[in-house]
């Protein structure tokens, strides 16, 4: 049935099985799974709650109900299962790594250091679960916290590489260049693993002694890192004495983001397939997938502005052929063309990024932008319309409509429909302005100044 995707027969033949026997734990379990997977969550959540009955001491029955909770975004009746869990088993590390990415999922980061703490006395791992209470300092933006925490983890694990690593590319973040020379310094002399010789790059090539750091980057490319930071440096190093050698490096740093940002848009697109709105997001590194972003700016706009259009042309051609679903490079090489007066270029980019990904703002704007330049109104509003629609703060988007509508001699259709949308939008102040001003335009005084004073 599965195979043939005959979901509801498959549900009433386990709903045969359960009914003749309600207490078969096996047989219950998965037809719960079932149940979930047909959007009936409620009936699978009874029969875990009458499972917990018979079998109170079943550790999946209680992660099978958080994991349903989680997915209903129900989190405090998540925390409740989990802390059913520990009065049965106290030390349980599963369920303590559970209830601590809870907790950080709340933002309660205190809590959360405590339950690190707890399981770094429960398992003895010092390191890992120290990593993990920096991390909560991170994210609490306390920097001073953070920093004392890798101090100390480093003290007492000098060799680790993943802590070094960690607290160097921090350091990095923070534009910390004397400490994290001082930090990889030491470090570097015992390893000549590739990451360790990019950080020590980066960290030299920030400090300014430029040929050490060209020295050193390409000892890590001879030993066939493929790392985009890294041939972007080089890039950057190289570009005086050889513009042909620094393209190359360029090319590839452009070339190694997309494909590892699709490489993770890949594993949660897999994972969305599969689960649905159901999927545990808290499972996918949605951190690497930030930090890909912005490595890919930083490298796009090295790449456009360096280099001559010519040499940038291909390069973008056959990027856009091979990654097409990337909503962020078709966006950015779209405003590249718009940049350069390729007008039809640039809609067809932009079209397509909003056409992969509907909620890109920038895609939307861009396309706005686009059909205002071709004296298209009516297609510029509606593309500014679908922008604002997903950002109800941008205040380009506010006069950019007041513009077009007022050139239509329609103004006023515009300032009625927004003081209906003020009336269910009454927090929001950059709405209230930029409808202020409409109404000065369109000649309504009195309206504005009841807006004004509140009245």
């Amino acid at each position: 049935y599965n195979r043939l995707e005959d979901f509801e027969r498959l549900k009433s033949e386990f709903r045969q099985l359960y009914e003749q026997d309600t207490q078969d734990l096996d047989n219950a379990m998965l037809f719960a799974e079932i149940l979930i997977a047909n959007q009936k969550s409620g009936e699978a959540e009874k029969i875990y709650q009458d499972l917990l009955t018979l079998y109170p001491d079943e550790r999946r029955i209680y992660f099978a109900l958080a994991a349903l909770y989680e997915r209903r975004f129900t989190l405090e009746q998540k925390m409740d299962i989990l802390k059913q869990l520990l009065e049965r088993f106290p030390d349980d590390r599963e369920v303590l790594d559970k209830k601590a990415s809870l907790y950080e999922l709340l933002d309660d980061f205190e809590e959360a250091r405590r339950v690190y703490t707890r399981l770094q006395e429960i398992t003895g791992e010092q390191l890992e679960y120290g990593l993990r209470v920096a991390r909560t300092y991170r994210e609490e933006l306390k920097v001073d916290d953070a920093l004392s925490m890798y101090q100390k983890m480093l003290a007492g694990y000098p060799l680790s590489e993943e802590l070094m690593l960690e607290f160097g590319w921090y350091l990095a973040d923070l534009e910390k260049w004397d400490k994290l020379t001082e930090t990889v310094t030491t470090y570097y002399g015992l390893s000549d693993n590739p990451a360790v010789l990019e950080l020590k790059g980066y960290s030299t090539y920030m400090t300014g002694d430029i040929m050490s750091a060209e020295t050193i980057l390409r000892k890590a490319i001879e030993q066939k890192d493929f790392s985009a930071r890294t041939q972007l440096l080089m890039s950057r190093l190289t570009y005086q004495d050889s513009q042909d050698e620094a393209l190359e490096f360029a090319t590839e740093a452009f070339r190694l983001v997309f494909r590892d940002m699709a490489f993770e848009q890949q594993l949660v697109e897999t994972r969305l397939r599969s689960e649905g709105l159901q999927a545990d997001m808290g499972g996918m590194n949605l951190d690497e997938v930030e930090r890909l972003n912005k490595l890919s700016i930083e490298i796009f706009n090295f790449f456009t502005r360096t280099f001559d259009n010519e040499q940038i042309i291909p390069v973008l051609n056959w990027m856009i052929s091979t990654y097409s679903n990337s909503s962020l490079l078709l966006t950015m090489t779209g405003s590249w063309f718009e940049s350069v007066g390729d007008y039809d270029r640039s809609l067809e980019l932009y079209t397509n990024s909003v056409r992969y990904r509907a909620s890109n703002v920038e895609g939307h704007l861009g396309m706005a932008r686009i059909y205002e330049q071709k004296n298209e109104p009516d297609s510029a509003i509606l593309s500014y319309e679908r922008a604002l629609a997903l950002d109800r703060e941008n205040p380009v988007i506010y006069r950019s409509l007041i513009r077009l509508y007022r050139s239509k001699g329609e103004l006023n259709k515009l300032t009625d429909r927004w003081m209906i949308l003020l009336r269910n939008q009454p927090d929001n102040n950059v709405l209230r302005e930029h409808l202020i001003e409409a109404l000065h335009r369109s000649e309504r005084f009195e309206e504005a100044r009841a807006l004004i004073t509140g009245s």
